[in-house]
């Protein structure tokens, strides 16, 4: 048996490096705290391909046993990380040729001191070959924004030219004037951690945090790092980490100088190509400006509620909605940010019934068009052309006409059939899950409380109007009693998992959303229930139109 002094002079060591002399932190696989020496090390790299190395790092970075496992040294860290940032370069040859040279050229400008003075250089190399550099000049999107010479008019509005000469505005998408395109591909080159640009801005930020931290070590802490990729690893991404015990979490946390932050790096070359600019190219994306006839209404002060839906009305901006004497303004979303609903009210302090007629409002909006629709939050201030809040989203999918909308709103209900609306519109946001079911049956429980009469309906009429024909087939098949089924097999076996529900002898088998057999069928049977639920929605609503007609208007 071996000895305990043999086992501590073989065990994995817990770490490689002292976490006190240096900034860094590197795990692979386990944590690496690599010397303060990056500029030695480009300083040594730079030295080789002077001497006519066309690639010299192969002969820096060394690979050997690393925590129990095959890895790149700890001494060759700063190697192989200045290597993984000149791998969009070599990526790119081809088409490319250049990248390399900015990329040797960018180098020996970062290991000048002090760093103020390198990054004054550096923007300027970045500055004066942006094209270039971010991509732009070889950019499939380029190509695109010259063929089709988008302008923008007096108007704020984008506008082209068709074959023929006919003047066409462009409606949605993401179709830009060829200046304002290139803005956008450069912003992204520099904020996102794919760019190239953003590349030299990481990478010089490494040199100016080794810097500072030999400066002035005190300001730093002992558990706070800056993280450095795996390795090899292509491209670079800085974060910094808080080390405590056997975890690491993300940490906001930068040191005093701006030049160790590559978002602040990245900031300072936006502004200089911004400030420039005579139009604002933001300007219309802070959203459309309200009508006059809707911020005078009286009222003092609103609500914007922001929305979870892929529904689009109209295919301006926004668009306005008559409801129980109540005017609403509909902010459609766009593929940067969510819908918005906005609301004018007396007071901040506003009713219960104002929430509620907001509501009914999404419910019977649901109920006319049936896609998820639901509230995620809303703030409230005095009355203003934008709206207060805005979240971020994606494209919206369906596009409907205010019109005939407009139309179903103004049909005077019950109370039971805004319940049945709510439910509804319940249902739907559930996204096809077990919720989703219960809000369905819900419906039949309201509109066919007894279940003779349900079961009835369903045999008799549902199941001949529903689209959903193979389910019901594959049901029947198997199953002579349709309500049955759907109370038993998937109704109470949701309710009660698998035991006998009050009242019951046997027990429902118990639905695992885990096992494949049993999430298909539930999603099947979701979506059969909601079939029937609609159906039961138009009997209730055709309740009322029966009654309305016999002088017995509902409340």
């Amino acid at each position: 048996m071996p000895s305990a002094r043999h086992r501590a002079r073989t065990a994995t060591p817990l770490q490689y490096g002292d976490p006190e002399r240096t900034p860094f932190v590197r795990f692979d696989p386990v944590p690496i705290f690599p010397e303060n020496d990056i500029l030695r090390c480009a300083e040594q790299i730079l030295a080789a391909h002077d001497g006519g190395g066309a690639d010299p790092f192969p002969t820096f970075i060394k690979r050997g046993p690393l925590g129990g496992q095959y890895g790149i040294l700890p001494e060759s860290t700063w190697f192989a990380l200045i290597a993984s940032s000149f791998e969009y370069a070599r990526r790119a040859e081809g088409a490319l040729p250049t990248w390399s040279d900015y990329c040797w050229r960018a180098l020996e400008i970062m290991v000048r001191k002090p760093p103020d003075q390198a990054w004054t250089t550096l923007r300027e190399l970045l500055l004066g070959r942006l094209d270039e550099l971010s991509g732009w000049t070889h950019s499939v999107r380029r190509q695109i924004a010259e063929h089709n010479q988008i302008f923008r008019g007096e108007d704020g509005h984008y506008y082209f030219r068709d074959r023929d000469g006919i003047l066409l505005q462009v409606i949605g998408g993401n179709a830009r004037p060829a200046d304002e395109e290139r803005l956008y591909f450069i912003t992204d080159q520099l904020v996102r951690s794919y760019g190239f640009l953003r590349q030299f801005l990481e990478l010089f930020s490494l040199f100016a945090i080794a810097d500072d931290f030999s400066a002035n070590p005190t300001s730093y802490h002992k558990f706070v790092k800056a993280m450095l990729p795996q390795l090899p690893h292509h491209g670079l991404h800085l974060r910094w980490e808080f080390l405590h015990f056997d975890y690491s979490r993300t940490f906001i946390w930068r040191p005093a100088s701006n030049l160790c932050d590559p978002s602040w790096l990245a900031g300072d070359i936006l502004g200089r190509i911004t400030d420039t600019l005579s139009l604002d190219f933001w300007q219309k994306p802070r959203g459309p400006e309200a009508s006059e006839e809707w911020l005078n209404d009286g009222r003092k002060f609103q609500y914007d509620f922001v929305l979870e839906t892929d529904l689009r009305l109209g295919a301006d901006e926004s668009a306005y909605i008559v409801f129980e004497d109540r005017v609403f303004r509909w902010i459609n979303g766009t593929p940067e940010r969510k819908s918005v609903i906005s609301m004018s009210v007396e007071g901040m302090d506003t009713s219960s019934e104002e929430g509620a007629r907001l509501n009914r409002l999404l419910s019977a909006i649901t109920w006319q068009e049936p896609v998820p629709l639901r509230v995620i939050f809303s703030v409230g201030g005095g009355r203003s052309p934008y709206p207060k809040t805005y979240a971020g989203r994606t494209m919206a999918g369906l596009r409907i006409e205010p019109f005939y909308l407009q139309c179903s709103l103004r049909e005077q209900l019950s109370e039971d059939a805004w319940f049945a609306l709510a439910l509804f519109r319940e249902g739907l946001n559930a996204g096809g899950g077990s919720y989703g079911y219960l809000c369905f049956w819900k419906i039949l429980d309201l509109v066919f409380p007894r279940k003779t009469e349900k079961k009835l309906w369903l045999m008799n009429v549902a199941t001949k109007r529903s689209s959903e024909q193979q389910r019901i087939a594959e049901l029947l098949n198997s199953h002579a009693d349709l309500e049955g089924y759907l109370r038993e097999e998937r109704l109470n076996a949701l309710k009660h998992v698998g035991r006998a529900r009050p009242g019951a002898d046997r027990k429902s088998a118990p639905l695992n959303p885990d096992k494949p057999e049993d999430s298909l069928s539930m999603i099947k049977d979701v979506r059969l229930m909601e079939d029937f639920a609609r159906e039961a929605i138009r009997h209730l609503l055709g309740k009322n139109e029966t009654s309305a007609t016999h002088g017995q208007r509902p409340k």
